[in-house]
């Protein structure tokens, strides 16, 4: 089968990752394509793609209304005379000249629904994010979770400390991933409870991360708190398990990939409470979980979980995150459900 992948920027965000896996994944029984419109390109994590996938990158810039690199792009397209193109940007219909077997994977909430007549299968990779479709348009998306390479995840073996560390994993959008909320949480557990011997690692970029660095500095936490910066999976997947939490703060998600690798890691979660990340770990079955925005509620759930580690049902929650993780949410399945509804 001939499946076009085509996306606007790609950049270093949750359907980007996935979207490397499912094309490494599709590649071995396919010819893949890859199409990114625009000139926003992280080419640490194109290297990641399989050499078999052909990359194509029109280079538009972001926003432009010169209609050459959506000329270029139906071009090619007409060139490729795919058997799927698979979207993973809400608007491609709109730049997209074809109509037949255009389909696309919505990746978060709130996604302007404005295109979505235009698609013959829209997939939804969570409960959650169908439902905020359902509840704004009459279509019935079908959902198909995201999956992880899991084999490649380090597993923890290792839950004693001196330091007890944890690591935040994502693109640097405080208004939308919550980082600050973190970060006060930490000045609470820090200046308030007079915890000293933790310290927490950001990894990842993106526009917030002035914001997010003066927050520290005005705290006095640089040096319990560290930015790591971009950081590619190999590393993500190696070094997950040095960690003894791994916290997503998120505002709004539809989903919440580093959770599932988080869990993969056997290193214990802690979400907040909306859709997405509750859905990932059952209301609190597989993880920890605090009221979003509240830094009050993810301090004490920090707190909670440094005075519980090593106990019975700490272990528990780990262990049966994990085998939920490995059942749930595998890269192998995720693509065989895709090509079944392709």
């Amino acid at each position: 089968m001939r499946i076009v992948h085509f996306i606007f920027s790609f950049q270093t965000g949750g359907s980007e990752t996935m979207l490397v896996d499912i094309i490494n994944e599709q590649v071995r029984n396919n010819t893949i394509t890859l199409i990114i419109l625009n000139d926003q390109v992280n080419e640490q994590l194109l290297n990641q793609v399989d050499g078999r996938v052909k990359i194509i990158k029109i280079g538009r810039l972001e926003k432009s209304r010169n209609l050459m690199p959506v000329i270029r792009l139906n071009w090619h397209l007409f060139i490729l005379h795919p058997d799927i193109i698979h979207c993973h940007s809400y608007s491609a219909a709109g730049v997209i000249f074809f109509k037949r077997n255009i389909l696309l994977t919505a990746h978060t909430i709130n996604i302007p629904v404005k295109y979505h007549n235009r698609y013959r299968k829209i997939f939804a990779i969570s409960g959650a994010v169908k439902k905020d479709i359902e509840k704004r348009c009459n279509i019935k998306p079908i959902v198909i979770n995201n999956g992880i390479d899991i084999k490649k995840v380090k597993e923890k073996t290792d839950y004693n400390y001196s330091i007890f560390k944890i690591v935040q994993v994502s693109r640097m959008d405080h208004e939308k991933k919550g980082q600050h909320i973190l970060i006060e949480a930490m000045n609470i557990l820090i200046n308030q409870k007079w915890i000293s011997n933790i310290k927490i690692d950001f990894i990842g970029d993106g526009a917030s991360f002035d914001y997010l660095e003066r927050l520290v500095l005005d705290y006095k936490l640089e040096k319990q708190i560290n930015f790591l910066g971009f950081r590619d999976r190999e590393y993500i997947y190696e070094h997950l398990r040095d960690y003894n939490l791994l916290v997503q703060p998120s505002l709004y998600e539809g989903f919440g990939l580093t959770i599932v690798e988080g869990m993969a890691a056997k290193v214990p979660v802690l979400v907040s409470d909306i859709d997405g990340p509750a859905e990932v770990v059952q209301e609190g079955k597989f993880g920890w979980i605090f009221k979003s925005g509240s830094e009050v509620d993810c301090a004490n759930q920090i707190f909670n979980i440094i005075q519980t580690t090593n106990s019975q049902t700490f272990f528990e929650k780990v262990e049966a995150a994990y085998e939920y993780a490995n059942t749930s949410f595998s890269i192998e399945n995720t693509a065989a459900c895709y090509s079944n509804e392709y």
